[in-house]
């Protein structure tokens, strides 16, 4: 009787503790789960402009946004280069979009407006950053439309970056 009753106690604290593990696993998951084109972008703040801060969603409903997850390695400075030709080449003319360079430095992020909106520099803590935006590879661009909705999402080094980024431009009035 009583080595059933320990065998039973046994086998039900190893069901609970199960549960509890796949539970704080799938917690975790949801968590660091990766974004995709066709999401809602999630918020975060951009900067400080007349002693308000800026966030993402204060452009939503207003205007396109390119978001250039950075660091100092050579492919993101070579996308650098190129958003920097295309901000020039096309961008300028085009009130509509915006374009954030956001590089990743040691804890930091450096996030610098490249349009002329707010001219935004803001330098915050990489935590400060939602995790979904902690991408493995850098550099990561996202083009984000006026509703908010991922509408492409890269994710390291890529020559087509810009005939792509005009190619979806085309569609946006």
């Amino acid at each position: 009787m009583k080595k059933t009753l320990i065998t039973t106690s046994f086998f039900l604290i190893v069901i609970i503790l199960i549960i509890i593990f796949k539970n704080e696993v799938s917690n975790v998951k949801k968590k660091y789960s990766l974004i995709k084109a066709g999401d809602q972008a999630i918020n975060f703040t951009l900067g400080i402009y007349d002693s308000k801060n800026i966030t993402l969603n204060d452009f939503i409903g207003k205007t396109n946004i390119i978001l250039a997850f950075l660091n100092e390695t050579p492919f993101s400075q070579k996308t650098e280069l190129m958003l920097e030709k295309f901000y020039d080449d096309y961008l300028k003319k085009r009130k509509d979009i915006l374009l954030f360079f956001l590089k990743k430095s040691g804890s930091f992020i450096i996030i610098e407006e490249k349009t002329d909106y707010t001219n935004l520099k803001y330098r915050t803590l990489f935590k400060k950053i939602p995790d979904v935006y902690h991408f493995k590879t850098l550099p990561s661009i996202l083009f984000i439309d006026r509703y908010g909705i991922i509408k492409i999402l890269y994710n390291g080094y890529s020559p087509t970056l810009i005939q792509d980024l005009i190619n979806q431009l085309v569609f946006i009035k």
